[in-house]
C-alpha cells in the first residue's frame, strides 16, 4: 500500500534510532511467533540504515505497541507494525501509524509505503483509513 504522508505528533510515542528493550519487548512477544523468527526480524530492522525510527506506545508503563519506519528521500517505509494482543483495537496500532508518519515527514519524506497481509482486515482498514490506497498485490509460496 502507498500513501500520502500526514500523521500527528503523540506525546505518548517513544521514537528511537535503534530498537530498546520495551521495543524488543513487544516485537518478541509470543502472539507474533517464535523467538527464532522475532530475533531474525529484529536484527534485519536494525541494519535499517539512517534516517530510521522505532516507535513505542505504552499504557501506565506496560508497552503497547511498536512499528518502524525507514526513510529514503521522498519514501517512507513503515514496517513492523505490532499491537501487544491485550492492547488491540484501542487505536494504540494507529496512534503509531501516525507518530511513525510524522517523524518521517520531518526527516523530508512525503509518501509512504507498507505491506500488509489481505487477510488482514483490521490493519488494511486502517491504513486505508489513513489514505494508504493498494498498489500491488503478490504472494509467497511456501512448502507444504
Amino acid at each position: 500500500m502507498i500513501g500520502i504522508l500526514a500523521g500527528a505528533t503523540d506525546p505518548d510515542a517513544d521514537i528511537a534510532d535503534a530498537p530498546g528493550a520495551a521495543f524488543r519487548l513487544v516485537f518478541s512477544n509470543p502472539a507474533f511467533g517464535d523467538a527464532g523468527d522475532a530475533a531474525e526480524r529484529l536484527a534485519t530492522l536494525a541494519r535499517i540504515p539512517a534516517p530510521r525510527g522505532f516507535a513505542r506506545i505504552s499504557l501506565r508503563g506496560a508497552p503497547a505497541a511498536v512499528g518502524v519506519c525507514a526513510i529514503d528521500g521522498e519514501w517512507a517505509g513503515i514496517m513492523g507494525m505490532r499491537t501487544v494482543p491485550a492492547f488491540r483495537r484501542q487505536g494504540f496500532g494507529r496512534r503509531v501509524f501516525r507518530a511513525l508518519a510524522h517523524h518521517a515527514a520531518g526527516l523530508g519524506a512525503t509518501r509512504g509505503y507498507l505491506q500488509v497481509e489481505q487477510e488482514n482486515a483490521a490493519a488494511v482498514a486502517l491504513y486505508r483509513s489513513e489514505g494508504f490506497e493498494a498498489a500491488y498485490l503478490y504472494r509467497y509460496w511456501v512448502k507444504p
